[in-house]
């Protein structure tokens, strides 16, 4: 099959996709931690998600072997998924964040599905476009491994291991050091032309 690509025009038009969603996902943690959250330019890319490919790590600058905590909410309609997701020491920082500033009990699951939520709801209301999910799923693996776990959610055909990756970089500043995270949307190939044309219409 031959690969799919993206040009600038298109590359820019999911850029501010990654942007709508992520902008969104942060109003929500901000208000959730009481900072600032600054959110990074998205990167926007066609990957593969076969094992052994360093492609999604590159994008994401994590280790493919390094430890990460993340919440998967897959995607049925578009195909795909978005993950939240934090190495283990930025996640112990982020719960930290999330039990000073919160009077009522919350967890990371919870916590990570509201941030999909609002990301999603974001995409769904710029886009007009009903977006079905399903439920989160708390994944606690390296990124190498974590890929396998999202290629069996994104890519509906077996014999396509690429997929469209937005990431977003966050961080949050505290008193003490900054916690890092990533919010990321993945689309299946199949699925990306719909948005893009979307998008198009839109822009």
């Amino acid at each position: 099959m031959q690969e799919s690509q993206i040009d600038e025009k298109q590359r820019d038009e999911l850029q501010e996709l990654g942007n709508i969603g992520a902008g969104r996902a942060s109003r929500y943690l901000s208000d959730l931690v009481d900072e600032k959250i600054n959110i990074s330019v998205p990167q926007v890319d066609i990957v593969s998600l076969s094992p052994g490919s360093e492609e999604v790590s590159d994008i994401m600058d994590l280790p493919s072997n390094q430890q990460l905590m993340a919440v998967l909410m897959p995607t049925e309609h578009p195909a795909g998924g978005v993950v939240f997701i934090f190495t283990q020491e930025d996640y112990q920082k982020f719960l930290k964040l999330i039990s000073q500033n919160n009077e009522e009990s919350q967890d990371f699951l919870e916590t990570s599905e509201k941030v999909s939520n609002f990301y999603l709801d974001a995409i769904e209301s710029f886009l007009s476009l009903d977006v079905d999910t399903s439920d989160a799923r708390l994944i606690s693996l390296p990124l190498n491994t974590l890929l396998i776990q999202i290629s069996s959610s994104v890519v509906e055909d077996s014999s396509e291991s690429n997929a469209l990756i937005i990431n977003t970089e966050f961080s949050i500043p505290d008193d003490e050091n900054e916690t890092k995270g990533e919010i990321t949307f993945f689309l299946e190939i199949n699925d990306m032309d719909q948005i893009i044309e979307t998008m198009e219409e839109k822009l």
